[in-house]
């Protein structure tokens, strides 16, 4: 009885053994089996799909009926083996099929709705820039021909001027900030503090100067000559303002206590007052070809007197052969000075020693120029440019050698109305009359070029502090602000 029962027991655990072992196994197939058929549902959904198509396109080739029995063929195979193990009915085979099929044209329309999108956004981002770099940003009007267009030191103000007023304009609000009314502001009768918080003006048919606090609409000081002023300008440091008139006084005034420190009485009309960038000096420009240099330490020292009177304080440099009103300080304290001689060469003063080099541009017959009438030197000292009188040609050249390298010409021989170094590129701006041009200074290529002007006339052009936006202002009175900085390569 025992070894009866001992025996049934043994008998029930090894049928119990034998159907677990039997369920995994079928378990294990089944997962098996479902990764397989999954993957064969999903390549005979994709051949229905290809045959389908190639239906729709009227496709009979040998291809086309090759596909079709492959697909029969691999069909009938997956369907076999789905009925043998009973895993799948015939129509449930056919449904999953199509469902498959449904299932993939989602994730492709899904794929395609994504890539339309991107496409959109970069078509919408390339007409943006587009419209930025193209078309004005701003546009302010004026009632006269434009005399001068500026840019505050930090590009957060525009200043716009025709014969009658001077418009100063938030360019981040594009907003009137300060309207100047009844004055003539031609160049030379405006700068800027090197922050940009104060402004100098003054009128060519007027005795007064003022500084202006453009943001604050407060006037600072105010300065009066016996004589009409013909140039001002506000030191680097926002400290001096100096003022020239055209019976040759200069007076120079400290700003924040607005009190005149010193008057020069030279006896020939001033053309042109220039601080250097480090506001250590003062250079002026005579009318009768003389250029002076003062040291601006030597000018707000107590004034001296003798027996004979005032005691004028003497330039530590000066010429009676420069050909034009035009010197430049070069580099970025200003240590050395550029101006061109009336003998054709340029001189070069090193304003610590007190030694001057000279260089002459080398004559080529297919550069010709009459004389230097207007000239600025690059940011890193590498290219010259100017033009000639009466303008028509611009012409490059490269300090290394003195040799001219380029020469830009206007369309329908049109003169040069500005030209610029492009802050931070290896580039120069040139505007004539009807465009205006970006031009590589290796090459000598035009790399840039606007002109969707209409019959406007251009004026003047002056690009911001940073290089990044275009002033233009035109003979009718309107002035367009424009982006010059983006490209297509930055998408």
């Amino acid at each position: 009885m025992i070894r009866f029962g001992v025996l049934t027991l043994i008998i029930a655990m090894s049928t119990l053994a034998q159907a677990s072992s039997l369920r995994c196994e079928q378990v294990f197939k089944s997962q098996v089996s479902a990764n397989q058929v999954d993957q064969a549902i999903f390549q005979l959904a994709e051949m229905r799909m290809q045959i389908d198509l190639a239906r729709a396109n009227g496709d009979r080739s040998i291809l086309q009926q090759s596909l079709v029995h492959q697909y029969q063929k691999k069909s009938n195979t997956v369907l076999q083996y789905l009925a043998s193990n009973r895993i799948m009915t015939e129509s449930e085979f056919q449904r999953s099929i199509e469902n498959k099929i449904a299932e993939i044209q989602g994730v492709q329309k899904q794929d395609q709705n994504i890539e339309i999108k991107r496409r959109k956004e970069q078509q919408d981002r390339v007409q943006d820039i587009v419209v930025e770099r193209f078309y004005p940003l701003a546009e302010i009007s004026h009632d006269n021909s434009l005399n001068q267009v500026s840019f505050s030191p930090k590009r957060e103000i525009l200043f716009t001027a025709d014969a009658n007023r001077g418009v100063f304009t938030d360019l981040k609000t594009r907003k009137e900030l300060l309207t100047i009314h009844g004055v003539t502001l031609l160049s030379g009768h405006l700068s800027w503090s090197a922050h940009g918080d104060l402004v100098g003006v003054s009128t060519p048919h007027s005795a007064e100067a003022k500084v202006i606090d453009v943001k604050n609409k407060e006037e600072l000081v105010t300065i009066t000559h016996e004589k009409k002023i013909v140039n001002t300008q506000i030191s680097p440091s926002g400290k001096l303002f100096a003022v020239a008139s055209e019976d040759g006084a200069v007076s120079i005034t400290d700003i924040q206590n607005a009190q005149m420190i010193r008057e020069l009485k030279l006896g020939t009309r001033v053309g042109r007052v220039q601080f250097s960038p480090d506001s250590k000096y003062l250079l002026l420009n005579l009318t009768n070809k003389t250029m002076l240099i003062y040291r601006v330490d030597e000018l707000l020292a107590p004034v001296k007197r003798s027996w004979l009177g005032t005691v004028e304080p003497s330039p530590v440099i000066k010429r009676d052969d420069v050909s034009s009103y035009i010197s430049n300080f070069v580099g970025a304290s200003g240590e050395k000075l550029m101006f061109h001689k009336q003998d054709g060469r340029f001189e070069i003063i090193d304003l610590q020693t007190g030694q001057s080099s000279f260089q002459q541009i080398t004559k080529n017959p297919n550069f010709y120029f009459d004389q230097v009438s207007k000239f600025e030197l690059s940011p890193d000292g590498r290219y010259l440019a100017f033009h000639d009188y009466p303008a028509y040609n611009l012409l490059i050249v490269d300090t290394k050698t003195w040799n001219i390298v380029h020469k830009f010409e206007g369309p329908q021989k049109e003169r040069v109305e500005a030209f610029e170094f492009v802050p931070g590129k290896n580039q120069i701006m040139v505007s004539y009359r009807t465009k205006i041009g970006f031009y590589d200074l290796t090459t000598g290529k035009q790399e840039e070029e606007i002109q969707d002007f209409g019959q406007s006339k251009i004026k003047t052009a002056k690009l911001s502090p940073d290089g990044e936006y275009l002033s233009v202002g035109f003979v009718a009175g309107n002035v367009q602000l424009r982006k010059v900085n983006a490209r297509l390569s930055d998408l």
